[in-house]
């Protein structure tokens, strides 16, 4: 979710997931993403979309996307998540001062924070059920 460059789904892929599907609400990020796949050899399915669409659940999730915007879709984003004992939801893109209320946003729909990591103003978490 938010996929800017790609770089996050060109992780995921080559740490040995797949499949991996992407999106972002910015057609140019869209297709700058998938121009750095090919040139990279990455396979993965880049696609224009937001997060009010739904979205098929999976079992590991990574949102780079800004502390406000998460909080307002924390129900559609989790959702997107698998019920599953090791499914996690990683969250980054969110500024120090909004990390409480992402936390916080999410705990209703059964998600609880496993951990967390502080980089400069950014915070990043990693939730499961």
């Amino acid at each position: 979710m938010g996929t800017g460059s790609g770089i996050l789904a060109f992780a995921a892929w080559k740490l040995g997931f797949s499949p991996v599907r992407a999106f972002d609400i910015d057609a140019d990020a869209v297709r700058v993403a998938e121009e750095n796949a090919e040139l990279n050899g990455v396979t993965a399915e880049f696609e224009v979309s937001d997060l009010s669409r739904p979205h098929e659940p999976a079992r590991y999730v990574a949102a780079n996307i800004l502390g406000p915007v998460l909080i307002h879709f924390a129900r559609e984003i989790s959702s997107c998540v698998k019920r599953e004992p090791e499914s996690r939801l990683i969250l980054s893109g969110i500024l120090e001062r909004d990390y409480d209320s992402v936390r916080a946003a999410f705990e209703p729909f059964g998600l609880h924070e496993v951990k967390s990591a502080v980089r400069g103003e950014w915070k990043s978490g990693v939730f499961a059920f």
